[in-house]
């Protein structure tokens, strides 16, 4: 979410003194209070030993702060100096009307003031709420789909091409292994503004790569199969299949262990003190180490069986699972995160493969939206 300046607050403390006329009085920095304070937010506090309730709101101070009557003036220490003295003024009353701070009751009271307008800043708070929560809808619904078409399509040109899908995801993992320690590496080198990372440098990559990637993409021509005619039916009569059934099972379950992995995990590295680098890498050399088991995924893939390999993504997961609990180093994660191999690399071309197998000519293009859909959206 965007920072917002006005939740910034500024705090400067009053303290009472007898032989101020303004009887409340401080020094501090001139920075403070750029602009006029906000009268709703100071507040009186009792910084005594007093009990008595009774005692304490029978301080004038209390009822001239209720009133909306206090006024701060700001001058210089001198010339030189970056301080300011700070005079609390009672607009409404002269200040010889008012009991000097050393009488009993107001002798341990302090007053604080911001130069924020709490209200304002919830308002302003709320609406950057909202705007995020759209966009965050909006990236997640285009993103999907785009994902879930270029999964088929992918897939629809493998096969025209007599290639291998797996081959066609390896040329996207190797911009993904570079993307996650790219940005890692651009947070850690960009200078943080207050206490907040600016993210817009890797947002700004992100975008100019995207409309690079727009060019080859143009000059794409696949050749669909035709759908059938009635695909709800056709698809509902597919679900009826036990073993199609049993697939759906496996690929959500899958896509469950996938989500749980990829937020929770990196929570846990980062509560361990893992840098945004170590996060970066750590994904990007699993990565960089399932390239050449996606070049031979179909020799792999053949050679264990589709359902065996099913079984061995899901054991994937309860290793990294159960490895994780016992790491106490972040930098072991490097070694963990090759659990990804199997657990996603090569189980999603396996999912894409038992979909061309199982579904018929008209249908394989819905069987694997699908199938993407269970694993990276409903899991």
């Amino acid at each position: 979410m965007p920072k917002i300046d006005e939740c910034v607050t500024k705090k400067i403390i009053f303290d009472c003194v007898d032989e101020n006329i303004y009887h409340f009085i401080a020094r501090d920095s001139c920075k403070i209070f750029q602009e006029n304070f906000y009268t709703d937010t100071c507040s009186l506090i009792n910084t005594g030993n007093a009990t008595n309730v009774d005692e304490k709101e029978s301080c004038p101070y209390i009822s001239l702060l209720q009133k909306a009557s206090v006024s701060i003036e700001k001058n210089h220490v001198n010339e030189t100096s970056d301080f300011c003295l700070y005079h609390v003024n009672f607009t409404k009353y002269l200040n010889e009307d008012i009991p000097p701070c050393g009488t009993t009751n107001c002798k341990s009271l302090q007053m604080v003031c911001s130069d924020s307008d709490p209200a304002y800043c919830y308002y302003n708070r709320i609406f950057w709420v909202i705007i995020y929560g759209i966009l965050v809808v909006l990236n997640s619904t285009f993103r999907t789909n785009v994902h879930r078409i270029f999964d088929v399509i992918s897939a629809d040109m493998a096969k025209q091409h007599n290639s291998d899908f797996g081959r066609q995801r390896l040329w996207s993992l190797l911009g993904a292994s570079a993307g996650p320690a790219l940005a890692g590496l651009m947070l850690d080198k960009t200078i943080s503004f207050g206490s907040g990372k600016s993210y817009v440098p890797v947002f700004i990559c992100s975008i100019i790569f995207s409309i690079v990637s727009i060019v080859p993409f143009y000059k794409v021509n696949p050749k669909f199969h035709k759908p059938t005619a009635d695909v709800c039916r056709k698809s509902f009569e597919l679900m009826k299949n036990l073993e199609i059934f049993m697939f759906c099972i496996v690929v959500l379950i899958a896509g469950i262990s996938f989500g749980f992995k990829l937020i929770y995990g990196s929570l846990y590295l980062q509560d361990l003190g893992a840098s945004d680098m170590l996060l970066g890498v750590s994904r990007g050399v699993a990565i960089l180490c399932a390239l050449p088991f996606l070049y031979w995924s179909k020799w792999f893939i053949n050679k264990i069986g589709v359902s065996n390999f099913f079984v061995i993504s899901l054991l994937s997961y309860v290793f990294y699972c159960f490895a994780f609990s016992l790491m106490r180093e972040p930098w072991l994660a490097t070694g963990f995160e090759l659990a990804n191999i199997s657990a996603y690399h090569l189980f999603y071309v396996a999912v894409i493969q038992f979909c061309d197998e199982i579904a018929p000519v008209e249908l394989q293009a819905t069987m694997k939206a699908l199938a993407g859909s269970l694993h990276f959206n409903v899991g």
